[in-house]
């Protein structure tokens, strides 16, 4: 993963770590600007996705902003997010990787006056 996130140029916005204990995790992640959460495939399976990921509850305790990579329909789609996209959907995750680094850029240049 680290690899490719060099490749494409995104080091300095995306760090890739190894799995943490859990209460290093939930530390961690308070300490973070944007957390991701994808939704579980189910097309073909459910008519609709029963699924709500555990990380939501994590992150939503983290307050941290949350950009959900979900389904159309599922219960995770219906909750609370900062940012959204469809899975499988690429312009709709630029859209949303657009939201989040433009509010990085704004909350560093907001700190840069302070």
């Amino acid at each position: 993963m680290s690899a490719e996130v060099d490749s494409r140029g995104m080091a300095d916005v995306v760090h890739v770590r190894s799995a943490l204990p859990h209460h290093e995790y939930l530390a961690l992640a308070r300490r973070m600007d944007w957390l991701v959460v994808t939704d579980a495939t189910t097309h073909g399976t459910f008519s609709r996705n029963p699924y709500l990921p555990s990380k939501y509850a994590d992150y939503r305790g983290a307050g941290a902003k949350i950009w959900g990579i979900v389904e159309p329909g599922s219960v995770l789609s219906t909750e609370s997010l900062d940012a959204t996209s469809l899975i499988g959907d690429a312009a709709g995750a630029r859209r949303a990787l657009d939201l989040v680094v433009g509010a990085a850029h704004d909350d560093a240049d907001h700190g840069a006056g302070d």
